[in-house]
């Protein structure tokens, strides 16, 4: 089998299933909240039970400021911190390594950054890389030996989707090498990026299939009406840091190498104690079952 690395965006992942329990709290008899935890073991286990690798890692965001926040301060700013998330990071990060899982964060880089460094990383090296994410950034990474895996709400190969440069454009309406301007474009409220005023989803697809990309935009700005005009003109600066926003950093060097990141076996006794202590008995059952 051709060496293939699956990376799983661990903060993506984590955050998910805080607020997925947020009103209903997963917590087992002890009295500790282990969502985040629980999320992050069904995930992994999923992937390992139902799809054919050779390398694994779970990549998260470091615990300091990012270059990106550095660069513009007002970056992410509309996001609120959960405090009570702490506990349940330490827990997640403590079941990976009992697991033998790869997880690793990079100061000031954020997850995105390290999953796209690792993916070039893994195609240079002759692999596939599969990456776990519904963050809309990592699309830009797609290629032919590079995909997303969308697990869907009920986390399940069933469920799944996979997107490889079709899929890309089918779900996005843009071609894998769009992907930046289409989001410098549109901007991302989530991440505090504003965009160019006026432009939503349809306005970026329409002017990058009409334009290609954004240099063309501004080559051919007396074509658009004076409206969309006026917007571009004003744009012209703050739209060249967007673009830096949302572009991934994959340029840095990080000092991790892919054998590192080889796939433990599923079949774990300290794993299988951990969740016992946790109480995650329906996850153990499905690990036994796809073993029998």
């Amino acid at each position: 089998m051709k060496n293939t690395l699956y990376l799983i965006d661990g903060h993506a992942v984590v955050y998910r299933y805080y607020y997925a329990f947020e009103r209903d709290p997963l917590v087992n008899s002890k009295g500790i909240n282990t969502g985040a935890t629980w999320g992050m073991a069904k995930i992994v286990s999923t992937v390992l039970m139902n799809y054919p690798m050779t390398h694994i890692g779970v990549i998260f965001d470091p615990p300091c400021r990012t270059w990106r926040k550095n660069f513009y301060p007002q970056y992410k700013a509309n996001r609120t911190h959960a405090d009570d998330l702490t506990p349940q990071l330490e827990m997640t990060y403590a079941m990976l390594k009992t697991w033998g899982i790869y997880t690793a964060a990079f100061k000031p880089l954020e997850a995105d950054d390290v999953l796209g460094i690792l993916a070039e990383k893994a195609t240079n090296a002759g692999y596939n890389t599969v990456i776990i994410s519904k963050d809309k950034d990592m699309a830009q990474l797609v290629n032919d030996s590079v995909s997303l895996l969308d697990l869907g709400k009920s986390v399940g190969k069933d469920s799944a989707t996979i997107l490889d440069p079709v899929g890309i454009k089918d779900r996005f309406g843009v071609r894998p090498d769009q992907i930046v301007d289409y989001l410098t474009l549109m901007g991302d409220a989530v991440d505090n990026v504003p965009g160019v005023k006026g432009i939503g989803k349809k306005g970026a697809v329409d002017l990058l299939t009409e334009y290609d990309t954004i240099d063309g935009i501004y080559n051919s700005l007396g074509k658009l009406t004076p409206a969309r005009k006026k917007n571009f003109e004003e744009a012209r600066e703050t739209i060249k840091r967007d673009k830096i926003l949302v572009t991934l950093a994959t340029n840095c060097r990080i000092n991790t190498t892919l054998e590192g990141l080889r796939r433990p076996p599923l079949h774990n006794s300290q794993l299988f104690e951990l969740f016992e202590d946790l109480e995650f008995h329906s996850i153990t059952k499905e690990i036994v079952a796809a073993q029998d």
